[in-house]
């Protein structure tokens, strides 16, 4: 029997449909596309969030960017994960 090529399935990618599988709404869908990207930047490029780049010390709690991404980031991730809890 012939086997037939298919492409690799890069974690990424994995980890992109775990993902998925527990955001709903265009809201959440942007938030971890967002998630994904600044993943990217940080293993391809070598950048950091500003945390990593000095002591994130008192956070005034600004609104800036990385402190909402921090806070959605936050509530995403603790739904994608009793999500996966209740399915296991």
């Amino acid at each position: 029997m012939r086997q037939v090529w298919r492409p690799p399935v890069w974690p990424n990618a994995r980890f992109t449909e775990f993902v998925n599988q527990f955001v709903e709404g265009g809201d959440e869908q942007r938030l971890a596309k967002r998630l994904f990207q600044v993943r990217s930047h940080i293993a391809h490029r070598g950048e950091l969030l500003r945390a990593d780049e000095s002591d994130p010390g008192f956070n005034l709690g600004g609104n800036d960017d990385q402190s909402e991404l921090e806070r959605q980031t936050g509530r995403t991730v603790r739904k994608i994960l009793l999500g996966w809890l209740s399915r296991n």
